[in-house]
């Protein structure tokens, strides 16, 4: 005889009791606000105080940047991954190539995570895909 899989309550905890648990569905109600997951904080829709700025300076050179532009990482018609451009602008009355930026936080620390050996390979991914150099801000 197998176990039934306990069925998920649909309950969204519209109100808890003195111990944080559901009065509906009895459930502990975790209602701790939730950090990001390397520590920054999103401002003005950005995801970090550093994106935000960036994006401040580069209006205030009069570009319009192009947020959060993806790339398709196909290598031999195999779909790798897919890259998320912080920026993507090019210089006012200009036709030259169009600059691809992403914005990584400062300090050695990050450097050695695996987070940014991903970005790395992306970055080559982008370079041999679509012969674009990522600026790394």
């Amino acid at each position: 005889m197998t176990a039934k899989p306990k069925a998920r309550s649909k309950c969204k905890h519209p109100e808890l009791d003195k111990t944080l648990r559901c009065k509906s569905c009895r459930e502990l109600v975790d209602i701790r606000e939730k950090k990001n997951k390397y520590g920054n904080k999103r401002t003005d829709g950005f995801d970090s105080a550093r994106e935000a700025k960036r994006f401040q300076v580069l209006r205030a050179m009069g570009i319009e940047p192009e947020c959060q532009v993806t790339f398709d990482l196909t290598v031999e018609g195999v779909h790798i991954c897919d890259y998320r451009a912080d920026f993507v602008w090019q210089k006012p009355h200009s036709d030259g190539p169009k600059t691809v930026e992403d914005v990584k936080p400062r300090g050695k620390g990050f450097k050695k995570t695996a987070a940014y050996r991903l970005f790395v390979i992306k970055k080559r991914l982008m370079l041999a895909c679509h012969g674009i150099e990522v600026v790394e801000v």
